[in-house]
């Protein structure tokens, strides 16, 4: 599946290659995308406007909260059809084990913990999209920016100087857009074998806690992330139950950062 978008400014060309660098070898100049995107704007007036197809999904003048939109619209229209693998909501980053594939909803402090395993050295390879060959465990991800809530901001600064990359980073009303390259700039776009599920779930009144879940209770975990499990045969259960058999998988649950050293130590 395959969108284009166009632009009218140098600005808008900066944008995009901030969104979408980490995805290049997927971007072409001649493909025709089924769904076009147009970004039209005066960067001297502040006047952005951002269409699909024929459709206005943005008229103002913070131009990175139209990348927000833009980014989420992309990512939308090319996994809606898609029938190739499951499409979990999820994080992915990959150290000297294998790959750790962290599988959540929104506000459960997915990109934060993904982010604290970037300070620990680990591989960045996406803090939201995964696509999975649950047979062959082949995953490929749609790498991004890291997008960080405004709530978690503060959580994240204790990370990232973010003061000091100002000029580097992108924030619009909603979320703050980190390149993860700022974190850990050793980026590796092939991802090795899956070695570990972990269901992140932070919590400002829980025990920190590890939690080895059971093949069935880690598969209904699952399925709570497949975001297009409308399209696959038994909306993907029987893939979930394959992948589940074969590897750990754990609950992870932590108030502070200082929590994760001994938690995640203990997964390998």
């Amino acid at each position: 599946h395959s969108v284009t978008v166009t632009h009218d400014h140098p600005a808008a060309a900066l944008l995009l290659d901030f969104l979408f660098r980490d995805v290049e070898n997927h971007i072409t100049d001649s493909a025709e995308g089924a769904i076009r995107f147009r970004i039209i704007g005066k960067e001297s007036d502040s006047n952005w406007e951002l269409y699909r197809n024929d459709a206005a999904l943005f008229r103002g003048p913070d131009i990175n909260g139209l990348g927000n939109i833009l980014l989420g619209e992309v990512l939308f229209h090319l996994i809606e059809h898609n029938r190739n693998g499951m499409a979990l909501h999820a994080g992915l980053v990959s150290g000297p084990a294998g790959a750790w594939i962290l599988p959540a909803e929104s506000g459960s402090g997915k990109t934060s913990v993904t982010t604290w395993l970037l300070t620990r050295g680990y591989h960045y390879h996406t803090d939201e999209l995964v696509i999975l060959d649950p047979v062959r465990q082949v995953l490929s991800a749609f790498t991004r920016p890291l997008n960080v809530k405004t709530p978690g901001l503060d959580a994240i600064g204790n990370l990232v100087d973010l003061d000091a990359v100002r000029d580097e980073i992108r924030t619009s009303a909603m979320v703050t857009m980190i390149p993860h390259r700022l974190i850990n700039p050793d980026y590796r776009s092939e991802v090795p074998a899956l070695s570990a599920i972990i269901f992140p779930h932070y919590s400002g009144d829980t025990m920190p806690e590890l939690q080895e879940l059971s093949g069935a209770e880690a598969g209904l975990e699952l399925m709570r992330s497949n975001v297009i499990a409308r399209n696959l045969p038994g909306h993907g259960f029987g893939d979930v139950v394959q992948l589940v058999r074969q590897l750990p998988a754990y609950r992870l649950f932590y108030q502070h950062f200082s929590d994760l050293d001994d938690l995640t130590r203990a997964i390998g």
